[in-house]
């Protein structure tokens, strides 16, 4: 169960900003038909509902996570919510038009599981988004980077590193890839901000709170 300090850190790494939001907008646009059916895959707190929402999509939020899904629904209140492991969503053969699946996939342990299983519920037709997860860059990345050297467990990731991974794996699905693009990510914030992100973030630095916290601090003490 995660606390709601831990859910704000979650949402505060996956967010895109407005010009983030609108690239994404127009690729679920060019990828789905309108008003279709889109499983949101590892969606957690709902928090990119209100845009996969824009185009009339029918979102349903699958996550493992059910603190995360009472904050989906206090969110997104009329979404359809079912908590699951991605290597077995309680959901039928051929019966979404599209799946998002964002920052999640290097979480997931058989995460080629995961996607042999969302290949099972993607209707044929239909198109599957992945963004894979990581890529902090400037002070978050320097700052991450020494709160992992001061972590007492490894940091929890698996071997899926770079999308070119992926392509064999689908190619095996019958999935293809048809556009590969960049969305923009624009996140300002402080050092103490940072900090506190690191030491919330369970997805991020693994450990308890305190182990979390004393790791983010000792990293923000050799950034001085």
């Amino acid at each position: 169960m995660l606390t709601e300090a831990e859910i704000r850190a979650h949402d505060d790494q996956r967010t895109l900003g407005p010009e983030g939001e609108a690239e994404l907008q127009k690729l679920l646009a060019r990828s789905l038909p309108e008003s279709g059916r889109l499983l949101d895959a590892g969606g957690g707190s709902g928090a990119l509902v209100h845009v996969l929402r824009r185009l009339g999509a029918r979102v349903i939020v699958c996550d493992l996570d059910a603190s995360m899904l009472r904050a989906a629904a206090r969110r997104a209140p009329g979404t359809a919510l079912v908590q699951a492991d991605l290597t077995a969503p309680p959901v039928r053969d051929d019966c979404v038009d599209g799946v998002h699946l964002s920052d999640v996939l290097h979480l997931v342990p058989d995460w080629r599981g995961a996607l042999t299983e969302l290949a099972r519920v993607l209707w044929p037709a239909g198109a599957l988004l992945v963004k894979i997860g990581g890529g902090a860059s400037g002070l978050a990345e320097e700052l991450s980077s020494a709160a992992y050297e001061r972590s007492p467990l490894p940091v929890r990731r698996n071997d899926l590193t770079a999308p070119e991974q992926l392509d064999p794996v689908l190619a095996a699905l019958g999935l293809h890839l048809r556009e590969e693009c960049t969305l923009t990510t624009v996140r300002h914030a402080t050092l103490r901000q940072l900090t506190d992100r690191l030491a919330n973030n369970p997805f991020h630095l693994p450990g308890t709170a305190s182990q979390r916290r004393a790791a983010a601090e000792a990293a923000l003490s050799s950034s001085d």
